[in-house]
């Protein structure tokens, strides 16, 4: 049924002329780079020219997204017949498709879709993009890695701009901070914060990314936390762990600790802010799988990688030589752990020089000026 419909919205798109249409798509709901386009065409009052629309999931309150976002429209992308015809006109119409995590269908050949990706993948995806993911053009942060996992696409239509999300990097003010300090007590301009990012490995709906059950932390486990917490303690530094969107969150109940907080994607999206504004004013990074390193670089702050289950991970690693390209200490162990909290509240930073080389291969540009360069791309085309 569906293939029918979209068989019979081409046919009908060779006489339909593309409209002043801008539709954009980002999960979770307007983050990312996707949000970050967005942002920019209201500030350049683009909405004067171009009907903006925004692909949101189901369930997503319409009402509160139009109070705060004005001249826009939404739509919730619900599984239903008449839904999808909805969705499929408005692309059939649209002038440009922007999205960073999933894929909008190109209907039209007066259309121009853009891809803009949500990070540079550490991970193997090459399965995830096959013929079927098809754009006009891909946004990347580099081109040392679109070769490995985008080989449908031609090279003339990927394009290192960077990542409009991580110009956020480079403006972390005071508001970031007085964010985090109301999330911990105690929190001051000397205290150390640690920002930990663990990948997706137990989702909400059950799939599982590792061969065998184990903690989603990798290294450590709750009886862990109450002596992680009282290290924290002593030395003014805190913990911040941003889960993935869709992890099962049954294994982050017991976390919260008074240096040691979770914070989920809600949470940020209620302060209109971005996990990209907290990594700006963060003093260093953990994390494991994540493509969040590679923007992370840009900063040139200490990281570090939880690889206690490397070997257990099933979807494997997209370079061969990935150890070379891993520039932060490697945690495999409890010990290791806290050796590495210790450098950052002793300012100990043996790996500068290495993030400095990797981070010329994987960001192209370190100017903070990608949300405009992409903004300029698109909207030649």
């Amino acid at each position: 049924m569906n293939k029918i419909i979209i068989f019979l919205l081409r046919v009908i798109a060779t006489i339909v002329p593309a409209r002043k249409k801008i539709i954009f798509q980002s999960f979770p709901d307007l983050t990312g780079n996707s949000k970050k386009m967005y942002d920019l065409c209201i500030q350049n009052k683009l909405y004067l020219q171009y009907e903006l629309i925004w692909f949101v999931s189901e369930g997503q309150d319409i009402s509160s997204l139009k109070e705060r976002y004005a001249h826009t429209s939404f739509i919730e992308m619900k599984n239903t017949v008449t839904n999808k015809i909805k969705r499929n006109i408005e692309q059939l119409q649209a002038k440009y498709l922007l999205f960073d995590n999933g894929f909008l269908l190109k209907l039209n050949k007066r259309t121009t879709s853009f891809y803009l990706q949500h990070g540079t993948p550490l991970k193997d995806v090459k399965d995830i993009y096959q013929e079927d993911f098809q754009c006009d053009y891909v946004i990347s942060a580099t081109d040392y890695t679109d070769h490995l996992y985008l080989t449908h696409i031609d090279n003339n239509n990927k394009k290192a701009l960077g990542f409009p999300r991580n110009d956020d990097l480079f403006s972390a003010d005071q508001s970031q901070k007085d964010y985090v300090a109301s999330i911990f007590e105690g929190f001051d301009q000397q205290s150390k914060l640690v920002v930990w990012l663990p990948t997706l490995r137990h989702d909400v709906s059950g799939r599982n990314d590792l061969v065998d059950e184990q903690d989603s932390f990798s290294v450590v486990n709750i009886d862990f936390i109450e002596k992680l917490n009282a290290f924290l303690k002593d030395n003014n530094t805190f913990i911040l762990i941003k889960p993935h969107p869709i992890q099962d969150l049954t294994k982050f109940n017991d976390v919260n600790t008074s240096n040691i907080k979770v914070i989920l994607d809600t949470d940020l999206f209620q302060q209109q802010l971005e996990l990209h504004h907290l990594l700006g004013c963060s003093d260093a990074l953990i994390t494991d799988y994540s493509s969040i390193y590679f923007d992370y670089l840009l900063l040139n702050k200490p990281v570090a990688f939880t690889h206690g289950d490397k070997g257990n991970y099933k979807l494997g690693f997209l370079y061969d030589n990935l150890d070379e390209l891993l520039a932060g200490a490697i945690i495999n162990t409890n010990e290791q752990f806290f050796q590495f909290l210790i450098s950052i509240v002793d300012d100990v930073d043996d790996y500068a020089e290495q993030r400095a080389k990797v981070n010329k291969l994987f960001n192209t540009y370190q100017d903070g000026k990608a949300t405009e360069r992409v903004y300029n791309f698109i909207l030649s085309k």
